[in-house]
């Protein structure tokens, strides 16, 4: 699986398995690996009320005494919410249980024998978002996570 495929899919994981989400079906946390993902999240994820997108924003190349390309990849953890259509969701709480899910866990399920200092999620950030749709709370997650890529 592409490596970059592989965080997003861990985070959603993480997120799914945290009681805050339990109702949440999985078609309703979103990544990357969807072709379509704005169309997703226009014509379903804003129908519906609720939902969570995950994506890669950007990645830095780091020194790697492994002999390895190892990244810093910043990833978007973006929780959209409109409170008329889903009022038993709030988008800072969805946020607060986001960073309780994902912050401190291991980039791989399975984690080598040995891990390094890049092998944790990390979150760095987070904002509310004022350019999403009228009615629409829209709070964003940034997390950052190391990758190897060779």
């Amino acid at each position: 699986m592409n490596p970059f495929f592989s965080l997003q899919t861990r985070l959603r994981d993480l997120i799914a398995a945290h009681a805050y989400f339990a109702a949440v079906a999985a078609d309703e946390i979103l990544t990357e690996q969807i072709a379509d993902l704005e169309y997703q999240v226009e014509s379903r994820l804003l129908n519906i009320g609720f939902g969570i997108v995950i994506t890669t924003a950007a990645g830095k190349a780091v020194e790697s005494t492994y002999g390895a390309l190892v990244s810093d990849e910043d990833l978007n953890i973006s929780i959209v919410h409109n409170p008329t259509l889903k009022g038993d969701y709030n988008a800072l709480e969805a946020q607060w249980a986001a960073m309780q899910a994902v912050h401190g866990q291991t980039c791989l399920a399975v984690p080598p024998h040995v891990l390094t200092e890049r092998d944790y999620f990390r979150v760095v950030g987070h904002q509310r978002r004022l350019d999403g749709p009228a009615g629409v709370n829209v709070r964003e997650l940034h997390v950052t996570a190391g990758l190897r890529l060779l």
